[in-house]
């Protein structure tokens, strides 16, 4: 037991005592007289005194403050409300999603060492606009004779368009199932992918023909794939660039090929002419010139493209090397 603690017990011990005497004076018991009466105490003003007397001011006051203390009740502590802010994500540049597969479904059985057709369509879900700088290029696994790169569009696709970007493969000599992988690259040289970034692929079965037939000789195929006018439409005697897309849809390299554009069908000679050195497989060219400009107006005029017009080129088909397109010219 601590001092004050003992002090505290000395203190209530003194406190009955006195209180005790108090009530047990002898009734008949008379004090002097005195000249001036002094108001008889009682006996818990008798027990204050004493105990003032007895353990000091100091005491007595720390007493008083304990027992006068104000009583406080814990407050449960104050929880914060969290706050969600949302904060705007900004969107790549470059970035696709996968759609379809137009052509060759995956695990479509192809003849060992025959040439096929694969096309995918993929949608452009970035903030960038492709052009015909950007390229699908082959990645990983199986090649299968695909090209270095293919041209994705020769005109533009904007964020939510879709295009159908199509390269001629070749199935292995050898039986078996083959995965070859794709990219996109943008005219910075920079790589993307589909779906987070992951490649884009072709996966096939290379069976064994029942008959020995003999494979196909590759060869080219020249086709116009876009004409494009800009401005649009052109305006009577004023200048317009005219854009050309080719490609080479064939198994095999092209060889030089030349490219006319007339401003009319029934034009006798073509409003710009290209000599191009020759496309391989699956790749293509874009192809641009600036016209003069349309000696009228016209409503509906047919213009064309017509690739290799001379047939220097021996292609798999010969009839598809022209494409026509009706625009009008305004005053």
């Amino acid at each position: 037991m601590n001092r004050q603690s003992r002090e505290i017990l000395g203190l209530f011990l003194v406190v009955f005592i006195v209180v005790s005497l108090a009530c047990n004076l002898p009734a008949g018991l008379k004090s002097e007289p005195t000249t001036t009466p002094t108001p008889a105490l009682n006996a818990t003003e008798i027990a204050g005194t004493v105990i003032a007397e007895i353990v000091g001011s100091t005491a007595t006051a720390q007493i008083q403050a304990t027992l006068s203390a104000p009583t406080f009740t814990p407050t449960p502590p104050h929880t914060a409300t969290p706050v969600f802010t949302n904060t705007p994500t900004q969107r790549p540049c470059n970035q696709a999603a996968f759609v379809t597969d137009v052509t060759i479904p995956d695990g479509t059985e192809i003849p060992v060492g025959t040439l096929f057709t694969k096309t995918w369509r993929i949608q452009n879900n970035g903030s960038c606009t492709w052009t015909s700088g950007y390229l699908a290029v082959f990645d990983s696994g199986d090649r299968m004779n695909a090209p270095d790169a293919v041209a994705v569009t020769g005109g533009t696709v904007p964020y939510g368009g879709t295009v159908d970007i199509t390269m001629t493969l070749k199935a292995p000599d050898t039986a078996g199932t083959y995965k070859g992988y794709f990219r996109l690259r943008s005219p910075e040289g920079i790589l993307f992918g589909v779906g987070g970034g992951v490649p884009f692929y072709v996966v096939i079965k290379a069976v064994k023909s029942a008959t020995n037939t003999p494979a196909v000789e590759a060869k080219p195929d020249l086709v116009i794939t876009s004409l494009q006018f800009n401005p649009y439409p052109p305006v009577k005697g004023n200048a317009v660039t005219v854009t050309i897309q080719t490609m080479n849809k064939g198994g095999a390299a092209s060889g030089p090929y030349t490219v006319y554009w007339y401003p009319g069908e029934n034009y006798p000679a073509p409003g710009c002419t290209w000599d191009v050195d020759g496309s391989n497989a699956g790749g293509g060219r874009v192809l641009s010139c600036i016209y003069p400009g349309y000696p009228s107006a016209y409503s509906g005029i047919v213009t064309k493209a017509v690739i290799d017009p001379s047939d220097s080129v021996n292609e798999i088909n010969e009839s598809n090397n022209t494409m026509k397109k009706s625009i009008d010219v305004s005053n």
